[in-house]
């Protein structure tokens, strides 16, 4: 779309095959300067302090305003906003054509989802990638808001297995092994369909993607409420994978701005009408 056709519709592009006009909240300037993401998200470290920093891979569950880490007990949130997951012994590289999901990692990820919906307001930032795995959806109030920061990617869990389905429990092993090898796979147990995110994801240096996005029958729709922000545009779905089908939707509540438009803020999420889909 032309800067000029951008600045007749508020500032936003609607894509392909859709419908309805966001509610930005704050005021449309054009001509806004660039608005520059920090390198890492360490200093958020700080906030959350060592009673809520956690080393290597750790699972987070949401329920109201509590959270249970690692399958323990609910306990509420901390009262300072900000959960951090950081490095240890974290040699592992991501591919999210052979990616697979070991019971434990050094790594610095946050596997989030929620038991129900969560409410009040909370950050989760991973020295690594935040995994996805289900839904994570808020209470109805507008107060409730949720942040997922990644240094590096912010990923759906999709585990592709052999055709049996054997020996995979939760994508321990994946029958992909490179880039639209599927190798007959399919959706492995642990697979989420319909995935509702309410939140603002920011990937600093990588993607927001879905993991083996290209292999495996289709999952539905994958619909954020919130915002989405990263480096590099990830691939959430194909309209044709190598050896099956699979078609995946993302439905963002704040669209894309101009190059040469922004905004202040985006919505919170769920207030947009707008349902704009995002195809890979």
């Amino acid at each position: 779309m032309s800067p000029r056709s951008a600045r007749r519709r508020g500032g936003w592009n609607p894509g392909n095959n859709c419908s309805g006009t966001p509610n930005f909240v704050g005021p449309f300037a054009t001509n806004a300067p660039v608005l520059t993401p920090p390198t890492t998200n360490g200093s958020l470290k700080t906030f959350a302090g060592p009673s809520y920093t956690y080393t290597g891979q750790t699972s987070i569950t949401l329920s109201g305003n509590t959270m249970s880490i690692n399958g323990g007990a609910f306990v509420a949130v901390p009262s300072g906003g900000v959960v951090y997951v950081q490095n240890g012994a974290c040699t592992s590289s991501y591919s999210p054509f052979t990616v697979t999901y070991p019971t434990s990692s050094g790594c610095g990820n946050a596997i989030v989802h929620s038991n129900g919906t969560y409410s009040g307001q909370l950050t989760i930032a991973a020295e690594n990638d935040v995994i996805i795995d289900g839904d994570i959806k808020r209470a109805s109030s507008s107060a409730d808001l949720l942040g997922l920061v990644a240094n590096n990617f912010i990923r759906v869990k999709h585990p592709v297995c052999p055709s049996t389905n054997l020996g995979c429990t939760s994508g321990t092993i994946t029958s992909e092994t490179a880039k639209g090898s599927c190798n007959s796979g399919v959706n492995g147990t642990g697979s989420n369909s319909n995935i509702q995110i309410d939140a603002a994801l920011l990937a600093i240096a990588h993607s927001f993607i879905v993991d083996h996005y290209d292999c495996g029958g289709s999952l539905g729709t994958l619909q954020v409420n919130g915002a989405i922000a990263q480096k590099f545009r990830g691939a959430v779905g194909t309209t044709a994978a190598p050896d099956t089908s699979r078609t995946t939707t993302t439905t963002t509540a704040c669209a894309t701005r101009s190059r040469r438009t922004s905004s202040t803020r985006c919505s919170p999420p769920g207030t947009c009408s707008g349902r704009l889909s995002v195809r890979s």
